[in-house]
């Protein structure tokens, strides 16, 4: 993001058949060639915990939470998927960065003063008027954001669009209500999300051909200069999409390095079976009783999606 969008936009588009409120995003998986590094990142820089580990896989959530929220695949043996042969570099579509949703502006900064303190590098940092925002990458360069909302009745809509933009963060003022507060050790809460995901690919509008016609998502935020904003219930974004990659950079392969998928939760039995259907496809039943529903697409630029059917 760069600059403040502009209040007199074109109002966002809002699909017929409306995603509950309560969908969200459920969980990001990814190709890693050193998951044992990425998890000691994952645990002792960020805080989370690893609920299962195996030499392929490890799942992790934040201490005391429920289903997780990052599974990390070993890939050691798969191609980057911004290498191409003779290890010449391009641009390819995939993820933008994972964005965790804490649940108060001192947990955020007692995670963020935890970041410092263990000398890991910060990429960045934005205030976006309905966000406060910390960047950073992974040992293996997958991007994250670590953000607090701030209340709903706060944020400006204009013609059908939220209002964003990309000011200086009072980065002080954040570590100082984290140290005011009590908060202390920078422990990862329970309750933290992942808020939405923001994905870099190839074309906006076939972007919004899938992630609003098909799986029903609403548009924002349509003015900030090369990216589309998209959400569920009124909230400002669950799936952000860029091209500042280049427009017409190639799509994912599969079986490469880097995001293998991310899931989405819509916890609406009807709203599942309507998404399904505009995607062409009969509801899946689950894989057992005690599973549930999951829908596996491919978006317009080969980004894995799995769409889960979850309990209201």
């Amino acid at each position: 993001m760069g600059g403040k969008i502009a209040e007199g936009a074109d109002p966002g588009t809002e699909t017929a058949v409306k995603l509950p409120g309560a969908t969200g995003i459920r969980s990001v998986t990814l190709n890693v060639a050193e998951p044992d590094r990425s998890r000691e990142f994952y645990e002792k820089v960020l805080g989370f915990q690893a609920v299962s580990h195996t030499v392929e896989a490890v799942a992790l959530t934040p201490p005391g939470g429920g289903w997780p929220l990052l599974f990390l695949d070993a890939a050691a043996q798969l191609p980057r998927a911004d290498r191409m042969p003779g290890g010449m570099e391009r641009r390819v579509a995939g993820l933008y960065h994972t964005a965790y949703l804490f649940p108060s502006r001192a947990a955020l900064g007692a995670v963020v003063s935890r970041i410092i303190a263990s000398g890991y590098p910060i990429q960045g940092a934005a205030d976006h008027i309905v966000s406060e925002a910390v960047y950073l990458a992974d040992p293996e360069g997958n991007g994250i954001e670590l953000y607090v909302d701030r209340p709903r009745g706060e944020w400006e809509w204009h013609g059908g669009q939220v209002a964003m933009a990309t000011d200086p963060l009072d980065l002080q003022s954040l570590l100082e209500e984290a140290q005011n507060s009590g908060t202390g050790g920078g422990a990862l809460p329970a309750d933290t999300v992942i808020g939405h995901i923001h994905l870099q690919i190839g074309d906006l509008d076939r972007g919004e051909e899938f992630y609003s016609g098909v799986l029903g998502f609403d548009v924002t935020q349509r003015s900030y200069p090369g990216a589309l904003f998209l959400s569920a219930g009124g909230y400002h974004h669950h799936v952000g999409l860029n091209i500042w990659g280049g427009r017409g950079i190639p799509p994912r392969r599969g079986g490469e390095r880097g995001l293998a998928s991310f899931r989405i939760s819509v916890p609406d039995a009807s709203a599942f079976s309507a998404l399904a259907s505009r995607a062409g496809s009969n509801v899946p039943p689950p894989s057992s009783a005690s599973l549930p529903h999951v829908l596996q697409l491919r978006d317009s630029d080969g980004i894995a999606v799995e769409i889960e059917r979850t309990p209201a």
